[in-house]
């Protein structure tokens, strides 16, 4: 991380205190004609942002790359940790014998003609002891194995 001159502390430092004039002109330098926020403390901070952008360097390459992709629809946000699309199908082979799981939605899970909330649920009846769901039907890595 890049040290911050003390020229930069004092000009973040003078936002606290600044009038509505001069935080509209500091705007206006910093971002043009793009509309303000409504809150002074939302503009101190995109001023307070800009300034460091400006002495520092923004952010980089490759996580503008990333944000710009996720904004123009190119690539889905990841799925949240763990849950699976409805229709979703989980096989899982243990002592010789297969397993299905049909996921209903995030919250329903269908195992030997019963309903679940939970894969750790099902890991555990099915192997007759505690495991992690998601570890047991392959949806994360064991971490302990690296």
């Amino acid at each position: 991380m890049k040290k911050i001159e003390s020229h930069i502390l004092s000009d973040l430092n003078a936002l606290k205190t600044a009038d509505k004039k001069t935080l509209h002109a500091l705007w206006a330098d910093c971002f043009g004609n793009k509309e303000k926020p409504a809150s002074r403390d939302l503009i101190m901070r995109y001023i307070a942002w800009h300034v460091q952008e400006k002495a520092c360097g923004g952010l980089p390459a490759r996580t503008r790359t990333k944000l710009n992709r996720l904004i123009s629809g190119k690539v889905k946000a990841p799925i949240k940790k763990h849950e699976l699309p409805s229709k979703t199908i989980l096989k899982r082979e243990w002592n010789g014998q297969t397993y299905i799981v049909y996921v209903h939605d995030k919250k329903r899970l269908e195992y030997n003609g019963r309903e679940y909330t939970s894969l750790t649920t099902i890991a555990k009846e099915i192997t007759g002891s505690h495991w992690s769901g998601p570890l047991f039907f392959g949806l994360r890595k064991d971490k302990r194995n690296k």
